[in-house]
């Protein structure tokens, strides 16, 4: 099963996921990183901070390669 990296882009830094976790597609990973940059947004709000929706989470392969980007903005659902 591959191992996908989920590293956390906070402008200018770039916080390492050095364990990663297996995940079977990438679709998978994305969800996960969604699923992780909603939590980070909840964590943030509940202690007063900012929403901070200019963060990105990159998600690497095993190869090094950066195979995808999930803003925070993207990762919050549609009002309806």
């Amino acid at each position: 099963m591959p191992r996908y990296f989920l590293h956390l882009q906070e402008p200018p830094e770039v916080i390492r996921d050095e364990d990663g976790e297996e995940l079977e597609t990438l679709d998978l990973a994305i969800e996960e990183a969604k699923a992780a940059a909603r939590e980070l947004m909840a964590a943030s709000l509940e202690s007063g901070g900012p929403l901070g929706k200019g963060r990105t989470i990159l998600i690497e392969d095993e190869g090094g390669t950066i195979v995808a980007r999930v803003r925070f903005e993207d990762a919050i659902p549609p009002e309806k």
